[in-house]
């Protein structure tokens, strides 16, 4: 709320507003967990979980060093944010008058509706490791990839702060049957896990509109799906005959790995035919709705870790060789300071198994 000129600075005025900013730059909702509720959702995406500013007490003694304390938290807030803005700080002696706090809050209206996103100026990229599956296999392979923090907090300050996983697959050597499999591979991209959404660098490939803020501890969430080979139609045509005018055709649709049944009947003998027989003839059609390959990346919270389950799908049961590799990144948010006041977001850490 804006302070009128000419208006008492109060310490509930200053309060308030270092309040405001503790709760973007530090956290009001420590001890938070999964939660399907979207009013708790909203709350939880506030907070980077860095040092809060200290509130002040009515009498004592305003200085220009506890004013700089949240202005250098605002200045950093907005950095992170990508706003053009930034605040002098004050000098010893100077008046903090309503413009001050004014100033302070207008920076605030554009930092907290962008507080979970950030240029690519503030991100920087890390690998993670990566699991690889080296034994043949021959329709599935399950990556589970295990991103701990330190916390469910520590993993919320990651993700609000517009920080993401990455995952992308690829292959090594291999036999053809494994080859085939690379186009599946390069389709997926590099997928992006954030706070509301799980997106892909292949502009055609849709998430399910889900990110961490999503994930339970009770079952996996489904992210996203990729695939190639969806079943495309086949249809077949067959004829038949019966007594009177009972003739009858059989069709049969057929797609590679989807394998769809269909048929139809037509008897175009109304009199009978020789012995009294009529014949007839029908077709069907297969919509081989199934994706012959594809890939699902679904995500649960176990212990406070983020866990991502990829698994890699294919329809044929032809032996595939060669080294397939999940390879886990970090796009973080990086430190700064501003005089001796730091922002900064812990990195995970990551271990992985296949099978």
């Amino acid at each position: 709320m804006a302070v009128q000129p000419g208006q008492k600075i109060t310490a509930l005025d200053w309060n308030n507003l270092t309040e405001r900013v503790n709760k973007i730059f530090a956290d009001s909702y420590k001890g938070s967990a999964p939660t399907a509720d979207a009013g708790r959702k909203a709350t939880q995406a506030y907070g980077w979980g860095n040092v809060s500013a200290a509130t002040v007490t009515r009498g004592d003694k305003f200085t220009a060093g506890i004013a700089n304390k949240v202005i250098d938290r605002v200045n950093l807030s907005a950095r992170q944010t990508g706003s053009p803005h930034a605040l002098n700080n004050v000098v010893r002696g100077q008046l903090i008058t309503a413009a001050t706090i004014n100033d302070i809050s207008t920076v605030l209206d554009e930092v907290e509706p962008n507080k979970n996103w950030a240029p690519v100026s503030q991100l920087e990229l890390a690998a993670l490791g990566t699991t690889s599956m080296t034994n043949e296999w021959t329709r599935t392979i399950t990556f589970v990839s295990n991103i701990v923090f330190d916390s469910y907090d520590a993993a919320r300050y990651y993700f609000n702060s517009a920080s993401t996983i990455k995952l992308s697959l690829g292959i090594i050597g291999g036999n053809q049957p494994s080859n085939a499999m690379k186009s599946l591979y390069d389709r997926m991209g590099t997928v992006n896990i954030g706070l509301s959404t799980t997106t892909s660098s292949t502009a055609n490939v849709i998430g399910d509109g889900k990110g961490f803020q999503d994930l339970t501890q009770t079952g996996w969430t489904r992210l996203i799906r990729v695939q190639t080979g969806q079943g495309g139609g086949g249809y077949g045509y067959g004829y038949g005959y019966g007594y009177e005018a009972g003739g009858y055709g059989y069709g049969y649709g057929y797609d590679d790995c989807a394998n769809d049944y269909g048929y139809g009947g037509y008897n175009n003998a109304t009199d009978g035919y020789g012995y009294g027989y009529g014949y007839g003839y029908g077709y069907g059609y297969g919509d081989g709705s199934n994706a012959r390959r594809y890939i699902d990346v679904f995500g649960m919270i176990v212990n406070g870790a983020v866990v991502i389950k990829t698994e890699v799908h294919c329809c044929h049961s032809t032996v595939k060789k060669g080294t397939h590799r999940l390879t886990h990144g970090s796009q973080k948010a990086i430190a700064k300071t501003a005089n001796d006041i730091e922002f900064h977001i812990n990195a995970p850490i990551f271990t992985g198994t296949v099978s």
